[in-house]
């Protein structure tokens, strides 16, 4: 049992690691069809990151890679940290 849970968090954080090098590497598609499955509560994914989110990464990207992957990341966290808590209240109902 102790090493599937084990085998599992390994498979997430290297799923993880991978987004953030697509992300690094400019792969904006990949990303964004990534969060658009997470399909979770009331956050629309697909509409705040869909083709015009990653158009918009693309222009932006190549003139200030650093500050764009920045701001996306604070944004996904930003987002996981409101399914966290809707997690939660949900849980406590």
């Amino acid at each position: 049992m102790g090493c599937l849970i084990k085998n599992k968090l390994i498979t997430l954080i290297f799923i993880k690691l991978k987004i953030i090098i697509c992300l690094i590497a400019g792969y904006s598609d990949q990303i964004f069809d990534y969060l658009i499955q997470l399909d979770l509560y009331k956050i629309d994914f697909a509409e705040k990151y869909g083709e015009k989110a990653s158009n918009r990464f693309e222009q932006f990207y190549f003139r200030n890679k650093v500050f764009i992957v920045k701001q996306i990341l604070k944004q996904i966290l930003a987002n996981l940290s409101k399914i966290s808590f809707l997690t939660f209240k949900k849980n406590q109902s």
